[in-house]
């Protein structure tokens, strides 16, 4: 049976490397009130379900797994958001979805943690360069990685602040040091109309 203890993984690093500003300036007096949009755990499960179905049928990865079944390093989606999205779950359906293609081998994920944990990985460069995975997926015996995070991306108008989820998953290719497929999805998480933002 595999393991799945994947939302140890470095998440507190995680967590403590995804701060980020935003200065913005609200009319609180006139600005309307927020409108949220309801992101919840289904509609992201959804989203990794389809994407890890995306993945599999892309024909580069077709052509890689056609005559064998390469060994898969789930590292899964870390939690930049801090906001306490149910990563367990949405890596647990990832992994339910793999299994379902019978179309990899796993990497031990307890081997997986281990590893992480004594390379010390940063993590922004696990998820931007591919030749940063090679040190852990060879101390795993993988042939892939497939990491990704979920993440808060606030973008602004002149008169509009909006927030988005953005769920990102990538395929990385040590060997060639590219990644082999990566797709990114967003939700509007909330809106609000503010007087001016930089």
């Amino acid at each position: 049976m595999i393991s799945r203890g994947l939302t140890g993984l470095a998440l507190g690093t995680a967590l403590a490397l995804a701060g980020c500003t935003n200065t913005v300036k609200y009319d609180t007096a006139s600005a309307a009130k927020p409108v949220t949009h309801q992101v919840d755990v289904q509609a992201l499960q959804q989203s990794t379900s389809s994407m890890i179905n995306a993945m599999v049928s892309n024909p580069q990865v077709q052509a890689a797994i056609q005559s064998k079944r390469p060994v898969l390093a789930v590292y899964g989606l870390v939690d930049f958001t801090g906001e306490g999205v149910d990563i367990n779950t949405l890596n647990n359906d990832i992994y339910s979805e793999l299994n379902k293609s019978a179309r990899f081998r796993f990497a031990d994920s307890a081997n997986l943690s281990a590893a992480s944990q004594q390379q010390k990985l940063n993590l922004y460069d696990l998820l931007e360069s591919p030749e940063a995975a090679q040190p852990l997926t060879k101390a795993v015996s993988a042939d892939y990685l497939l990491i990704g995070e979920v993440s808060k991306i606030i973008r602004t108008q002149p008169t509009l602040k909006e927030t988005f989820y953005r769920v990102s998953l990538k395929l990385v290719d040590p060997k060639s040091k590219e990644f082999m497929w990566e797709e990114k999805r967003e939700f509007l998480k909330s809106q609000k109309k503010i007087v001016y933002g930089v």
